[in-house]
């Protein structure tokens, strides 16, 4: 599978007599299919040309000089008449010419050559022989992203098809689908596409699950993943041991010495026991500070285990303490359970600083230096960030923990926190694994985790548990701003209107202490937080505010979600600039690639300012289905794997279930991302105010109020009691604050009444539901004068057509003047598409 043009090559460079070449290698590391490819290569000449092949594993020089004289064909006698003869000739399959000594290999296939026989050989490392050809074998192709939107795509990728049908030969029940496609396409990305390590994981996954193998391949090789392979060892083969010369448990360092061919297998296997500490791969540095070997005698041993096959070598990215290269070191899952020796528990802690050193190093970069150097090393190591985090946590090294988890919160806030992180934060819940002094830091992180899952009734919880002692006014100033960020999101379900106050305090804490980056995140939950509540143009005003410092200290992360918050805010306004703030926006993004691109995204539709956790799922799944698109049709130059979009895709269907979110996933996949940022900005408008006109009082309804003739779908046209007053209200021009403490309840239920009213009446505004209450009841009823808002409106008139604002008058904000708003609603709408107007949040 996914052979074809390595297929017809050899095909080509078999055929003939006279300019064939003496022989041909396929050379390429373990598992990437040479053996295999040779046989079906040896097959398929032999049906067209009618000719006969051997295939001989080559172990001693006598061994295969035997084959050679026993293969079918002329004897070497009759050669030299034969050999000019047109036609093919016989097919002598060398599996494994490597293994013989440098200087055997040329003599025996001249011997062959004489013998006229067409020679095709396997070998794992270069050569290098005169006049004969090697073809390079890597693994198949792997899929670079996915998406349950479209699982015909994912199945046309060669290692998916491949490692797809292995598991079928083995499970016939078993069917790629929306639950197991990520897992499916990320192990053969793990796995490189080699065909060998595909179908040796087949055989795990067809009874343990394809979960199973892609949750062992992302941890250290030394756990889960040795386990497994041993268990399923290849059939009428011993399952594989550990490797000599592990147990040695000494942490001195080693000798600086060569390394002598009596040492070589213990020293081999030792290092090969280091590199199974690592998730994923590494860098050659992170080897290095693991091993604390001399570098001549690392980069030696690196290189004899890069030739025996030991380790392969990859482009992808690796992190280190000065930025990253693209050179990755792996180890292949054939070699893992002989890697899996003991090691010093030193090791491992090494293996969990040195990340914890170049965590703090990346974080620089990404909030003071080159973001798209700090993100792709960050990017690179997760699975190793994981590791270190979780046995800094393990140890009750709690100081050292809470840095590493904090550097990590600014990562994950820049590409949208993946759903499992505060899953590592757990052990932080034990109060004898924490110090008491550190408990007010341990309390805030497990209160944003809380908060970012969609529980904020845990935050002020974990705020409690800081103890007064950990106030404001007590903590360090670092912890001020997190702390004051955390109570925003803590007070939202009582005192929704303290939020963006709350937040405006951490945003300045935070610029006080020369955090620029962290202040424009938290300046941008601010203008979010203040168009919720019906303040439009300040929402405006902070998020340029956000924007012009973000571009004074060259800071595209924030600078580009300045922009696409600035988009979403123009629509809410009805400004016409909301498309180009939004194409500004990715094309500040995009150099720093997609992760950057979808973490902007995320951050705004999936703030924990949004009340409603599953509307967030939903808008979360519809970005996502257009970034898809998008990608598809951008092309990407970088071929690499990464799975930024698949792996958001698994937390919205578990909350959402398969219908919902696949229909979500449609609905963004055809709805461009501008639009979709617009319809999110038009729902979460701010109402302008009504014209004022006298009405009774307000008194309680008698009942239901009937909905308008005509309605169906979502709306059932009929309003409860409570709803009926609020809408009401809203029609007399009250914020929801003023709503709330006329009917004494609190500002989170008038929202929910709100959102409620719409979704029945089938609305997509607060104006649509005034115009609704002005149509269908006496209308208004009479507000005390000092509740009501006292800002100048345009008389009634027919509905106007708002021209798009100057450039000059969009940055001065005179576009935000008031007119007439049931014209200034149908503008909204009117640039939207059909599909775009979505249920109003």
């Amino acid at each position: 599978m996914g052979r074809e043009r390595e297929t017809a090559l050899l095909l080509d460079l078999l055929a003939g007599a006279g300019s064939a070449p003496p022989a041909v290698v396929l050379r390429g590391a373990p598992g990437a299919g040479k053996s295999h490819l040779a046989a079906a290569v040896a097959a398929r000449r032999s049906r067209q040309t009618g000719t006969r092949h051997v295939h001989v594993d080559v172990v001693s020089v006598a061994q295969a000089r035997a084959a050679v004289l026993a293969a079918p064909g002329l004897p070497p006698s009759a050669c030299g008449a034969a050999g000019s003869a047109a036609g093919p000739r016989p097919l002598l399959v060398l599996d494994g010419l490597d293994r013989l000594p440098r200087e055997e290999r040329s003599g025996l296939l001249a011997e062959a050559s004489a013998a006229d026989h067409a020679v095709l050989a396997t070998a794992r490392r270069p050569l290098a022989l005169p006049d004969v050809p090697e073809l390079p074998l890597s693994g198949l192709a792997v899929p670079q992203d996915c998406t349950a939107l479209d699982l015909d795509a994912s199945l046309r990728v060669p290692s998916v098809a491949l490692y797809v049908a292995a598991i079928s030969a083995l499970n016939p029940a078993f069917a790629m689908g929306h639950d197991n496609h990520y897992a499916i396409a990320w192990t053969c990305a793990a796995l490189h596409g080699r065909p060998g390590a595909l179908v040796r994981a087949a055989r795990v996954a067809a009874l343990e699950g394809p979960e199973a193998v892609r949750g062992a391949l992302g941890q250290p090789p030394g756990g889960r993943l040795t386990g497994l392979l041993r268990q399923y060892a290849a059939p009428g083969t011993p399952a594989p041991e550990s490797t000599p010369g592990c147990a040695d448990r000494t942490d001195a360092p080693e000798s600086t010495g060569r390394t002598t061919g009596a040492d070589a297998p213990a020293t081999a296997s030792r290092l090969l026991a280091f590199c199974a500490l690592f998730a994923d791969g590494f860098g050659p540095e992170a080897l290095r500070e693991v091993t604390r070997w001399p570098g001549p005698r690392l980069t030696e041993e690196i290189e004899r285990l890069l030739g025996q096959g030991l380790l392969t070598t990859s482009t992808r990215p690796s992190g280190s303490l000065d930025g990253f290269g693209h050179a990755r070191l792996h180890l292949p899952p054939a070699t893992v359970p002989g890697a899996s020796g003991a090691l010093p528990d030193s090791a491992w802690l090494r293996h969990a600083r040195y990340y914890a050193r170049f965590a703090r190093a990346a974080t620089r970069q990404l909030v003071l230096g080159d973001q798209h150097v700090g993100l792709t090393a960050l990017r690179a190591e997760e699975a190793n960030l994981r590791t270190a985090l979780g046995e800094l946590l393990s140890r009750e090294l709690t100081e050292e923990a809470l840095a590493l988890a904090t550097d990590l919160t600014v990562y994950w806030d820049a590409v949208g926190a993946p759903a499992d992180w505060p899953d590592h934060l757990r052990l932080l819940s034990r109060p004898e694994a924490v110090p008491p002094a550190l408990r007010g830091r341990a309390a805030l992180l497990q209160a944003d985790a809380a908060i970012r899952t969609g529980h904020p009734e845990a935050g002020p919880a974990f705020l409690a548990e800081a103890g007064p002692a950990h106030r404001p006014d007590a903590l360090p100033d670092g912890t001020t701003a997190a702390y004051l960020r955390a109570q925003a999101f803590a007070a939202l379900p009582l005192r929704p209107s303290d939020a963006p106050v709350l937040l405006r305090r951490a945003a300045l804490t935070h610029r006080s202490l020369g955090e620029g980056h962290l202040a424009g995140r938290v300046e941008l939950e601010a203008a979010l937080g203040e168009l919720l509540h019906s303040d439009t143009a300040a929402a405006i005003a902070t998020a340029r505010t956000a924007l012009s410092d973000a571009q004074r200290r060259h800071d595209p992360l924030i600078a580009g979600a300045a922009l696409l918050h600035l988009s979403a805010f123009c629509a809410a306004a009805g400004q016409r600039t909301a498309a180009e703030y939004h194409r500004r926006a990715v094309a500040t993004l995009r150099p720093l690639g997609w992760a950057a691109v979808l973490g902007a995204h995320l951050a705004l539709v999936r703030s924990p300012l949004l009340p409603d956790t599953a509307d967030r799922a939903v808008d979360t799944a519809r970005i996502i289905g257009s970034l898809h698109s998008a990608r598809a049709l951008a092309g990407d130059g970088d071929p690499a794997p990464d799975f930024t979009l698949a792996r958001s895709e698994e937390p919205t269907r578990r909350l959402l279930g398969e219908r919902r979110h696949l229909a979500a996933l449609r609905e963004g996949a055809r709805t461009p991302t501008a639009d979709l940022i617009a319809s999110f900005g038009v729902r979460l408008a701010s109402p302008g105010p009504v014209p004022d006109r006298p009405v009774p009082h307000p008194v309680p309804s008698a009942g239901p109020v009937p909905g308008p003739p005509g309605r169906t779908g979502a709306a059932d046209g009929r309003l409860t009691p409570r709803q009926t007053q609020v809408s009401q209200l809203v029609a007399a021009g009250l914020s929801n604050k003023q709503i709330a403490r006329q009917l004494q309840i609190s500002e989170w239920t008038v929202v929910n009444h709100i959102r409620e009213t719409m979704r029945r009446l089938d609305c997509t505004s607060r104006v649509a539901i005034a115009g609704w209450i002005l149509r269908n009841t006496a209308g208004p009823p009479a507000v005390p004068p000092a509740q009501r808002s006292t800002a100048p409106v345009a008389p009634p008139g027919p509905a106007l057509t708002v021209p798009a604002p100057s450039p000059a008058a969009d940055e001065t904000g005179a576009s935000l003047l008031p007119v007439h708003r049931p014209a200034l609603e149908d503008h909204r709408v009117a640039h939207l598409p059909a599909a775009s107007v979505g249920r109003t949040a």
